[in-house]
């Protein structure tokens, strides 16, 4: 299938997006395209105006804060966050899940601001943002939003952001410790059965610290805290690190799709999450 028609308008700045967006009813944002472009050639989504924002500059860059903060312009691409040195070398958790993302055409063209606004329920980076505490900045006709990411994404492609909005920049603190990110698909490059990312802090085998989110095993990325209280403040052991996580994934609902059950889902999780935990707390 083809689009149906629209009218095409290349912003030229934030402030030009937001005012065609506020004053346009049914147009749509477009960066890299590689999530919007496929809805709109099954006719899943049809808007009456696509509104071009893959050439302002002022939304593509990677650096850091006056606070020591990561801060990552929406239109930078997955490609340049996979090969950024500063990145790697200090949060290479982020470059590692980048790396994962489909394949290197996607990567070179697809953006971390399209990525979160498309808000796929096995996307990669969202799991990864919410265990280093991770906000985007989301800008409008009234100013700017702070919002975390584990409260942006509302559902399967739904967010925090209003029509004449656009997401501006994504924020990630420094983070001490151990973090990793992993994910299972039936071949490689394709949208994750599980994801799941982990940030973990231990002294002398005492866990000082665990956050852990999994992704595509409901409608939005869910941060495990039951199963983080459960390992906090103790020594991992394997048998108990297992019996936590079973508790844990029973609270899931995965889907049941073309991928898996809902039950294979499940178990998928709980080798992805044991994994995951074991290896962070190892090294």
């Amino acid at each position: 299938m083809i689009p149906r028609k629209f009218e095409y308008y290349r912003a030229k700045s934030v402030k030009d997006a937001i005012d065609f967006l506020s004053t346009h009813e049914g147009a749509k944002v477009i960066a890299g395209g590689q999530s919007l472009v496929p809805l709109m050639k099954l006719r899943i989504v049809s808007p009456t105006y696509l509104v071009d924002i893959g050439r302002i500059e002022e939304l593509r860059y990677i650096r850091v804060g006056d606070k020591g903060e990561l801060r990552i312009g929406a239109l930078t691409t997955h490609a340049e966050i996979e090969e950024s040195e500063l990145i790697r070398e200090r949060w290479p958790v982020l470059a590692e899940t980048a790396e994962k993302i489909a394949d290197v055409q996607i990567r070179s063209r697809g953006t971390i601001g399209g990525s979160l606004c498309h808000a796929d329920p096995a996307a990669d980076y969202p799991p990864t943002l919410i265990v280093l505490g991770s906000e985007v900045v989301v800008r409008g006709k009234e100013g700017k939003r702070i919002v975390p990411v584990e409260d942006f994404i509302l559902g399967p492609f739904t967010t925090n952001i209003e029509e004449n909005e656009i997401l501006e920049e994504v924020v990630i603190p420094p983070y001490n410790g151990k973090a990793g990110f992993t994910k299972f698909a039936r071949r490689e490059g394709d949208l994750a059965v599980v994801n799941a990312a982990a940030l973990l802090k231990a002294d002398n085998g005492k866990v000082e610290d665990i956050r852990v989110a999994v992704g595509g095993v409901g409608p939005k990325p869910v941060r495990l805290e039951a199963l983080e209280d459960k390992v906090k403040g103790g020594v991992i052991e394997e048998d108990k690190l297992s019996s936590a996580i079973d508790e844990a994934v029973k609270e899931l609902e995965p889907p049941t799709d073309v991928h898996g059950t809902s039950e294979y889902r499940r178990e998928v999780t709980k080798v992805v999450l044991k994994r995951l935990i074991l290896d962070l707390y190892r090294r």
